[in-house]
């Protein structure tokens, strides 16, 4: 097949040399067969667990039928995306997080999250990528997936809302929304929910200098602070 220039060296192994050569043996497969060979990807992939790959993998296990392991997969790539401050990447695996949620029943359990919470966190990785258009959608649709009882899922929600409104130099409603999500967060203590709470006091910070606030500001630069340091973070 090299030979005949139908496949190329590419590495340590061969890839197609044209799309349309990929796309016709692809459609020469039977149902059953394709999805055996996804299978043995996934399987190889998942043996070499290797991060950078997770990707890849994720897309073999959902060709293979296997939602919940694509789930894991994906969860896996999300993590070294993060490690990598990828975040055009991170936005569109918790999207695919997102959209796997229905066919995966212990989600929640997998992910230790929400479906609103992961669309909150693909808004502020949207916003980080310079997606803000996308993530002001996200998060109309994570408010309308939110439990009432879902105090740590509103408290992120309502971090990301209030950075929008002092973007916007609507500085009191940033102050009330900052205010109500530091209020929603404040029984979590693990490290996100630290660093969620730290940079939350840090734009009240903001907001209320911004409002001659002095004071109040100071105050909430000092919890900042404290909540950072917590973490063990030096980053943050």
């Amino acid at each position: 097949a090299t030979t005949g220039g139908i496949l190329q060296v590419v590495g340590d192994g061969y890839d197609f040399r044209h799309a349309l050569s990929r796309e016709a043996v692809a459609s020469e497969l039977l149902p059953g067969e394709r999805d055996r060979v996804h299978l043995a990807y996934a399987k190889v992939l998942a043996a070499a667990a290797d991060p950078r790959r997770a990707g890849d993998l994720a897309r073999h296990w959902l060709d293979a039928h296997e939602p919940s392991l694509a789930f894991d997969a994906y969860l896996m790539a999300l993590a070294d995306a993060r490690s990598a401050y990828a975040a055009e990447t991170e936005a569109a695996i918790l999207e695919q997080l997102v959209e796997l949620w229905p066919s995966v029943p212990d989600a929640a359990e997998r992910s230790d999250s929400t479906r609103a919470r992961l669309l909150v966190a693909a808004a502020v990785a949207w916003t980080e990528a310079g997606r803000t258009t996308r993530s002001s959608t996200l998060l109309d649709v994570a408010e309308t997936l939110l439990a009432p009882d879902d105090r740590r899922g509103r408290g992120e929600l309502l971090g990301r809302r209030m950075a929008e409104a002092a973007n916007s130099r609507s500085f009191r409603e940033a102050m009330a929304l900052g205010t109500e999500a530091v209020a929603c967060l404040a029984p979590f203590d693990d490290p996100h929910a630290l660093e969620r709470r730290a940079t939350i006091h840090a734009n009240l910070v903001d907001a209320l200098q911004q409002l001659g606030r002095h004071d109040d500001a100071a105050e909430h630069r000092a919890e900042a602070l404290r909540l950072a340091a917590l973490t063990g973070d030096a980053g943050v």
